[in-house]
């Protein structure tokens, strides 16, 4: 689908001809190729979507749009739980839940940074002391004679001196955020919604020309129990400019358009739902929890380590071991490809690998999961014995089994819209319960 110079990446592909969108260049592909798998031949440009991004990029002249495969609410909610944002906000958004809309869901994010920055407006507005230095007839502050050697010819004194402004990190980002939000809302008529606050932060603040990643991790580390009201917005701010970034991603380029990573933001979700089904039978889930067995190189110097997403336990002794996938393939049987939803090779690999590791250590084998999303209907999962995998270790005459577990996504976070305890809402997924409780 077109729209002028934005093309509109559904699940099929998309196919640009060279001359709409003029020369590409390489740092272009290079960011793009983060939200799509881009192939050229023949002056045809054919991009294909990658089944956990979505977002936007430049290509050329022209931008290219990959909406999320979950409806707005869904997404939202997503991102709400990356961040760290009480879910139970989303319902006082007035957004529409239309999933194929192609703009709908940063439009979402800009409703809710509105009703953040507005909360930030009635606590308190941030204010730092910021050094000057000015050429002055009258003595302020310090002077600073090195710079004359004391040979003043016009009476004027250099002066450092310390002034409280408004005009720092915090209202800069906000400032560039809310002025997002409002080109977000202009094609659904309510920008006028932030006009006023725009009109606000614009006299407490300049304008930043670039915006990166790590100046929201600084402003992170600034906020004091002032301005701990910033923080909900801000981390809206950095959704809706940059998107939500992967720990693990080791692109470093400049993004000037915003991509959504659904896997890590899945992974947050997945590990939230372990930790309160945990708590509820007496166990434990450690997340992001580093295995003290390592992988070494020639000069015995530490070649990676190995991170589950969780590691269930009971007392001293591990339970289970569980990894979250963002592969919805997983959970779903296509007429159009037999096998297609068996486990990769590489996930088979690392799965068993967690659980061969934890086995070895505490004398016993220790069962593995993988939590993939469950975007269709139940009736489409296959069946759970196509979803078990079984290895024999024949040095060790123990057997280690994996299973695919299907996590509905939607209904999940529909659940935790409505007010419900992560607990409450886990109960959509029996598997993951049956899991971490067993």
């Amino acid at each position: 689908m077109r729209e002028g110079k934005r093309f509109i990446l559904g699940e099929a592909d998309l196919a640009i001809e060279s001359h709409e969108i003029g020369p590409v260049s390489q740092h272009q592909i290079a960011v793009a190729g983060r939200l799509v798998e881009i192939s050229r031949a023949n002056g045809l440009w054919r991009l294909r979507r990658r089944h956990r991004m979505s977002g936007y990029a430049r290509f050329g002249t022209a931008i290219v749009t990959v909406p999320p495969r979950i409806p707005t609410r869904t997404f939202l909610g997503l991102v709400y739980l990356f961040h760290g944002l009480p879910v139970e906000d989303i319902g006082a958004i007035d957004v529409d839940n239309d999933e194929y809309a192609s703009e709908l869901f940063r439009s979402a994010l800009a409703m809710g940074l509105a009703r953040a920055a507005d909360e930030v407006s009635r606590t308190h507005v941030a204010q730092t002391y910021e050094v000057h230095h000015e050429r002055l007839q009258v003595l302020r502050g310090r002077p600073v004679w090195k710079k004359e050697l004391n040979r003043v010819r016009d009476g004027s004194i250099e002066c450092q001196f310390v002034l409280k402004t408004t005009d720092n990190l915090l209202n800069r980002l906000l400032l560039a955020g809310l002025g997002e939000a409002r080109k977000c809302l202009v094609s659904t008529g309510r920008s006028n919604v932030l006009q006023r606050q725009l009109s606000a932060w614009g006299g407490l603040a300049t304008p930043k020309a670039t915006i990166e990643r790590h100046d929201f991790s600084i402003a992170a580390d600034r906020l004091t129990r002032q301005t701990e009201a910033y923080g909900p917005a801000l981390r809206l701010c950095e959704a809706l400019l940059l998107g939500t970034g992967n720990p693990n991603d080791s692109f470093k380029g400049h993004i000037a358009l915003p991509i959504y990573d659904l896997a890590p933001m899945f992974e947050k979700l997945v590990q939230q739902l372990s930790i309160a089904i945990a708590a509820n039978y007496g166990r434990i889930a450690e997340t992001q929890k580093t295995l003290k067995q390592v992988l070494r190189d020639g000069k015995r110097k530490k070649y990676r380590s190995f991170r589950p997403d969780a590691v269930i336990s009971m007392g001293n002794q591990p339970a289970a071991v569980l990894d979250a996938k963002y592969k919805p393939h997983y959970t779903r049987l296509d007429p159009q490809r037999k096998n297609g939803h068996r486990v990769d090779r590489g996930d088979v690999f690392q799965l068993f690998l967690y659980a061969s590791l934890l086995g070895r250590k505490y004398g016993k084998p220790v069962p593995a999961y993988i939590a993939a999303p469950l975007l269709g209907e139940d009736s489409a999962v296959p069946p759970l014995d196509e979803r078990r995998i079984i290895l024999d270790d024949e040095v060790t005459r123990r057997e280690y089994e994996m299973r695919v577990i299907p996590i509905p996504v939607v209904r999940i976070v529909d659940s935790l819209l409505e007010g419900k305890s992560r607990l409450e809402a886990a109960a959509h997924s029996e598997e993951l319960i049956e899991a971490v409780s067993s």
